[in-house]
């Protein structure tokens, strides 16, 4: 197989900065990134804050492995605005490596729509884990947790064992639904 990078590459746009180096798609690769965008606004005019990032991509493209932190203030796009938004995760290579995730965000508002806070994380396996998520704000309350795994395909296959939300709507998972989502695939 080839690799699908090797080098090092460095993109700048205003007080933006991208740097990628290393190598990918063979299983003894290492590809670390770093990200500093001091101002997004440069990117277009209705972008806008601070994102920071950096992370590692190891192993070949079959199950790669990969860690990632990233940190955001006043992030833009539009009318969607997010105040705090703060994100670590681990996925270790194979299919019984560890998974583990967190992101918070604070001051969401997409359009009309306030969220004070929201979080998602997830914890197990590549091929078994637990996702919980939360939203709470003034326009929209929600729970969701889910288990479920990768499986070969790159599809995800479980079961959404809860989903409540308060607001806007009213809404409650009597059951438990089996879910198979993919790209350009979801079934419920």
């Amino acid at each position: 197989k080839s690799r699908w990078f090797e080098g090092t590459a460095r993109a700048a746009i205003g007080r933006n900065r991208l740097e990628v180096k290393g190598g990918y798609g063979h299983p003894q690769d290492q590809l670390h990134w770093s990200l500093a965008a001091e101002d997004l606004r440069a990117l277009g005019p209705t972008l806008g804050g601070r994102l920071s990032g950096h992370g590692t991509v190891t192993g070949a493209t079959d199950g790669p492995a990969l860690d990632f932190t990233v940190d955001g203030q006043q992030l833009l796009a539009g009318k969607h605005r997010i105040a705090r938004l703060e994100g670590r995760g681990t996925l270790a290579a194979g299919r019984e490596g560890p998974l583990q995730f967190l992101v918070n965000a604070t001051g969401l508002q997409f359009a009309e729509t306030r969220i004070d806070t929201l979080q998602l994380s997830g914890n197990g396996t590549r091929a078994r884990h637990v996702l919980d998520g939360s939203a709470r704000g003034r326009d929209a309350t929600a729970v969701l947790r889910a288990t479920g795994g990768i499986d070969r395909h790159a599809r995800w296959i479980g079961t959404l064992d809860q989903l409540e939300t308060g607001l806007p709507w009213l809404l409650r998972l009597n059951g438990p639904a089996q879910v198979t989502a993919g790209r350009d695939l979801l079934i419920i």
